[in-house]
């Protein structure tokens, strides 16, 4: 995961139908949880910090996806949700899942899809056109799957140990779906710029821009192999992402 799993987070309505849900491997590595939830809980200074320059996008618009995710944000259940993700932070493909991201093999694959000129192209379409912080989206995923360094298997109902699969269906138990999808109806009537980015979101070159990353990049389809592998369901993931935001950018991960 990158952002990953980011990315994950998930879309429209979660179709629960298990995927790709095989193998359990293992051995814990540390993760820095800190600076995200620093950022989710509002403190914003870890945010330059863990991230080059190059990755920043500096915008001077208000409205649009960034206040739409802020909005969202603050109608989760933060504590619940980082309470289900602490409990399942020993579940074997939660262990794989770290022991795959911290693998010199998957970095040196990330690093080349990031570094490819189809990946550029896209994160300059989301910055100049959808006037949005790239990593700003990745943190606010970064809320549901990654589980602290310092996380030990929690107790009883607490304990997830039914794999990434298991973990999201009880995150989206718990969402307040019809809030998120009224917050997403009342801005496309109230914020002319979310409106603008969201047809944006959909046309035909923001489309053509993700499909020859997917075609020409040979590491997006190893890396979402990989993910796969260990028992990533990743089309469930994205769902799960519009379950939130209505919306998303297609990068699950990445």
């Amino acid at each position: 995961m990158l952002s990953l799993i980011t990315l994950l987070v998930l879309i429209s309505t979660v179709r629960i139908n298990g995927q790709g849900e095989t193998s359990n491997q293992g051995v814990t590595n540390k993760i820095n949880w800190l600076p995200v939830w620093n950022d989710i809980e509002g403190n914003r200074e870890g945010l330059s910090r863990h991230h080059s320059e190059k990755d920043m996008c500096a915008s001077s618009i208000d409205g649009g996806l960034k206040k739409h995710i802020q909005q969202a944000k603050a109608l989760l259940p933060l504590d619940k949700i980082k309470e289900l993700i602490e409990g399942a932070a020993n579940d074997p493909q939660m262990i794989a899942l770290k022991k795959l991201r911290n693998s010199p093999e998957f970095r040196k694959k990330l690093q080349a899809l990031r570094s490819s000129q189809e990946y550029q192209h896209i994160k300059d379409y989301i910055c100049k056109v959808l006037h949005l912080d790239l990593i700003y989206y990745k943190q606010f995923l970064s809320i549901f799957l990654l589980p602290s360094a310092n996380a030990v298997k929690g107790d009883g109902d607490q304990s997830s140990m039914g794999g990434i699969y298991d973990l999201m269906a009880k995150i989206y138990n718990i969402l307040p779906r019809q809030e998120l999808i009224d917050l997403y109806q009342r801005l496309l009537k109230t914020d002319p710029e979310f409106a603008k980015s969201i047809d944006n979101i959909k046309s035909s070159e923001f489309l053509q821009l993700i499909e020859n990353l997917k075609i020409n990049v040979k590491e997006y389809k190893e890396l979402r192999q990989q993910l796969m592998g260990i028992g990533v369901p990743m089309d469930i993931v994205q769902r799960f992402i519009r379950t939130i935001l209505r919306w998303d950018l297609d990068l699950i991960i990445f």
